[in-house]
């Protein structure tokens, strides 16, 4: 019994989830709920949460896994431990391929036709990501790439089956991909000198450390400049504005930060700006706004969000105004 323990522990760390889980799903769970809010008459919204949840969770894995196994060279010569390292080559693909169909399977159920042809592009977009032509390893596409295929390609799926992009969705995705090219790089940077060691060609190797950062700045303006965008469009769209005051207990939390003297630096995970924004409070109101709104069943997407994020919450929102837990992310 225990080494079947150690054997699901060891696969599920193998799929980086607790990378991806905590750090995305908001993100996509977000987008999700911003087109319910701004879409009247949404029917089925319960479902559509679902669907979009368990399919993007699923697309995810199959990506991280493929990463794992394309980087299997290098990850050995960092002597670096991402779970499996005595599964076999094949048995490691087997894996991924389950996945991809099990995914694909349920889509093929909930979504129509067109939004299967954009599942499979996003199963192509991962292939190609990690394997050749490996957009990983391209100076000027891999960030983007990257930013593009976590969240905003699978996004553009639901977006698809759905039939509507609203422009404050769009925004949304705008927010998401930034916030998500400034992750990648910050990752970049800390990872400069296993890459510089094994030859991998990334960003940051190719621009440097001092650009990279300056880059970094610059991403981050826009970051915070399409927040705005989106908090106003939602807002301009239904959104109750009594749910934005909640926005100001970050602005709280970094003034306590700044009194304490500890650093806010963009490229470490000691601390990330915005993250306790995104990734917690704005996929919270969110629900709370469409709940709101909708009534009914829809208001079992509060208690959907918080039990999922629960953690997040805390870590993000509630340790750090008592000091007792410093903030990390992946």
């Amino acid at each position: 019994m225990m080494s079947l323990f150690h054997s699901i522990r060891d696969f599920i760390h193998f799929t980086r989830m607790y990378q991806w889980h905590p750090g995305k799903m908001p993100l996509m769970l977000g987008f999700v709920l911003t087109i319910l809010l701004v879409t009247p008459d949404s029917q089925q919204g319960l479902l559509w949460v679902l669907a979009a949840y368990i399919l993007t969770c699923l697309y995810l894995t199959s990506a991280y896994m493929l990463n794992n196994i394309a980087d299997k060279k290098q990850d050995n010569i960092a002597n670096k431990r991402v779970g499996l390292e005595g599964w076999s080559h094949g048995r490691l693909v087997i894996s991924v391929i389950i996945f991809m169909v099990f995914g694909l399977g349920i889509g093929f159920v909930l979504l129509p036709v067109l939004a299967i042809y954009a599942m499979i592009g996003c199963y192509i977009l991962a292939w190609a990501y990690s394997f050749p032509p490996r957009f990983k390893e391209h100076f000027i596409l891999g960030p983007f790439v990257s930013s593009f295929a976590h969240i905003p390609a699978p996004a553009l799926v639901m977006t698809v089956a759905w039939g509507t992009l609203p422009l404050p969705a769009f925004s949304y995705l705008a927010v998401v991909f930034f916030y998500g090219l400034r992750m990648i790089l910050v990752h970049q940077l800390l990872d400069y000198e296993n890459d510089r060691i094994t030859g991998t060609h990334t960003t940051a190797i190719v621009l440097g450390v001092f650009a990279t950062r300056r880059f970094l700045q610059f991403i981050f303006v826009l970051e915070m400049l399409c927040t705005i965008i989106f908090l106003v469009l939602i807002v301009y769209a239904g959104f109750p504005k009594i749910l934005l005051i909640s926005l100001a207990w970050p602005l709280l939390l970094v003034i306590l930060r700044w009194t304490r003297r500890e650093p806010i630096q963009l490229d470490s995970y000691s601390y990330i700006p915005l993250a306790d924004v995104h990734e917690s409070l704005i996929p919270l109101i969110l629900a709370i706004g469409v709940a709101m709104r909708e009534g009914g069943i829809m208001i079992a997407i509060i208690p959907f969000i918080i039990l999922l994020f629960l953690d997040r919450y805390i870590e993000r929102l509630v340790w750090p105004l008592f000091h007792w837990k410093e903030t990390t992310n992946d």
